[in-house]
């Protein structure tokens, strides 16, 4: 038979000295969305039982976007595809902020440019979205939320 090793208990989370360090912009809720995927309801129930992405957990988009980077950074290939199925999914019923707040983080050019194409909309996304304190502090420096500040002073708004 072959020996094995006895862990030294040095590796990360096997010691309350070495805590596992979740990767920056992740917080606990997304280990949480990651246990959700990995250990889903239907399958503690029956092991046999398979389910498709869209049946999982019903997590957010903000959810998967934590799964998809704590999958990527442990090397979870399985779970990093049904992620980025779940993303690609969920991207198009996003607001606008979102589609380039995601687009930047996740490297995809197409939400970021779907969401600059929603904001230029005629129907005056753009001003309404970057007057929502919650969708204009995701968009950083934008010019255009500078402009739409000058204007609202200008009206008196």
């Amino acid at each position: 038979m072959l020996k094995m090793s006895q862990s030294s208990g040095t590796g990360e989370g096997l010691s309350d000295e070495n805590l596992i360090v979740l990767p920056d912009g992740i917080e606990q809720e997304g280990l949480r969305a990651l246990y959700q995927v990995l250990y889903p309801k239907y399958r503690r129930l029956d092991p046999s039982v398979t389910i498709s992405a869209s049946e999982v957990c019903g997590l957010s988009f903000g959810d998967w976007y934590s799964v998809h980077s704590l999958a990527s950074h442990w090397f979870m290939l399985d779970i990093q595809v049904l992620a980025t199925e779940m993303l690609e999914y969920l991207a198009p019923q996003q607001s606008a902020a979102d589609k380039i707040f995601f687009g930047r983080l996740c490297n995809r050019s197409d939400w970021d440019t779907d969401g600059y194409w929603s904001l230029a909309s005629p129907r005056g996304t753009l001003a309404d979205s970057l007057r929502r304190p919650s969708e204009g502090h995701r968009l950083g420096n934008c010019p255009q939320a500078h402009e739409v500040q000058l204007c609202d002073e200008a009206l008196g708004l």
